[in-house]
């Protein structure tokens, strides 16, 4: 009988993150379901705000790791990356730790850089070129020291992990053609708890009631404006609704942003006011909101990496049977689309944006099976392929133990 393994899962975001409630609480759900892991210690890059140590559930301890980045700005980040790992590797010893899983490339950085001091291995889940959407989203500069370093260490990432899981397939075929071959890699799309992001009628008719929109077309966005979502184009899109829907549409907002900055860019685009809502939820809540909608914004921008994500917004809107107008050539989604349903894919042009609005307008008219839209999440962003993925890799640990000469 295989001896039952401990992990250590390392996340990049705070605890109260979305991302982190999202993507991380549900995968360290699905390995404390594991026969085969004894003990997991979850240690994520706390920034917001001073917590101790821990115990949740019966297998999993939070131990979170302070982050200098809030007080000292880019020098809390170089030493985020020197002193992290020293923790890190104590915490790997004094557990005895047999295998590490980083959730995204910027953990998978920290992962790597402990994997050097104690040669433990480790695997990066969501693996995608972060430095080069920073780039392309023009956050960060390519001359400077957060893209160079982040560069150098996804290199490292794919030299020396046990396995990456990449977000699309696309990332997947670029990797093996660029003489990654020899790495085991698989795919894992941003799954989405069914169970949780499902649609409900009661939210939708209290919602649209308490707004007074019952009768209205409701288009939804989650998320930032800017950075790796189009600002300006996002702005027009909305324009676009309000002139071919009409009277009948209305804008929801969800973003943590300041809502006067929004307001503001919205007035200036002469978006009415008394027919948007811009608000903040809880990721709990979010589901309510997308069920109150009638379609979803996702006007991610289109780079030369854009193929290589997989945004957790259209795994959720798909979840609860929303078409979603997307971007062209983002991860695989924009080619299921294309292929399957489940929205319309735009060109991030004026004509072309204008074109998206007119072809979702007529999607909607045509009438939504939000059973079959529901499906594509089913088909492509279920926890089953979290699971199995988890599975295939404990049996390869136990499988790699057998062969180990003591």
């Amino acid at each position: 009988m295989a001896s039952k393994l401990k992990i250590l899962y390392l996340s990049y975001w705070n605890s109260s993150d979305v991302l982190t409630k999202a993507t991380v609480l549900p995968n360290l759900s699905i390995l404390e379901t594991l026969e085969e892991i004894e003990h997991l210690i979850w240690c994520n890059v706390e920034r917001l705000k001073d917590c101790g140590k821990e115990r949740l559930g019966s297998k999993i301890t939070h131990i979170p790791l302070k982050s200098y980045t809030k007080k000292l700005s880019s020098l809390g980040q170089i030493l985020d990356f020197i002193i992290l790992p020293k923790l890190l590797k104590q915490i790997v010893s004094e557990n005895e730790i047999d295998l590490i899983i980083a959730r995204s490339s910027p953990a998978g950085a920290l992962a790597y850089l402990v994997h050097k001091r104690c040669n433990i291995p480790y695997v990066v889940e969501s693996f995608e070129p972060h430095s080069e959407y920073m780039r392309y989203s023009g956050v960060w500069n390519k001359l400077g020291l957060k893209y160079t370093f982040q560069k150098h260490w996804e290199k490292k990432q794919i030299e020396t992990a046990l396995q990456l899981i990449t977000v699309s397939k696309n990332y997947k075929e670029f990797l093996a053609k660029s003489g990654s071959s020899n790495i085991d890699i698989k795919v894992v799309r941003c799954v989405v708890d069914l169970d949780k992001m499902s649609f409900s009628e009661k939210a939708r008719t209290n919602i649209r009631e308490e707004l007074g929109w019952n009768d209205s077309i409701i288009g939804i966005y989650t998320g930032k404006l800017g950075g790796l979502y189009f600002e300006k184009e996002s702005l027009l899109l909305f324009r676009y609704a309000f002139d071919e829907f009409g009277d009948k549409f209305r804008l929801i907002i969800l973003s943590n942003q300041p809502k006067s900055w929004i307001l503001e860019k919205l007035d200036e685009h002469k978006i009415p006011l008394d027919k948007t809502l811009v608000t903040y939820v809880e990721h709990e809540l979010i589901s309510n909101f997308l069920s109150a909608a009638d379609f979803t914004f996702a006007p991610i921008k289109k780079s030369p990496v854009s193929k290589f994500c997989s945004p957790i917004k259209v795994g959720e809107s798909w979840a609860i049977g929303l078409p979603v107008l997307l971007t062209e050539e983002i991860g695989d989604d924009s080619a299921i689309i294309l292929e399957e349903g489940g929205g319309i894919v735009f060109t991030p042009s004026v004509q072309g944006l204008r074109n998206g609005i007119v072809k979702m307008k007529g999607l909607i008219e045509s009438g939504i099976n939000k059973k079959e839209t529901h499906y594509l999440a089913e088909k492509y962003r279920s926890l089953s392929f979290t699971r199995n993925t988890y599975i295939a890799l404990i049996n390869k640990m136990n499988e790699a133990k057998k062969h180990v000469v003591i």
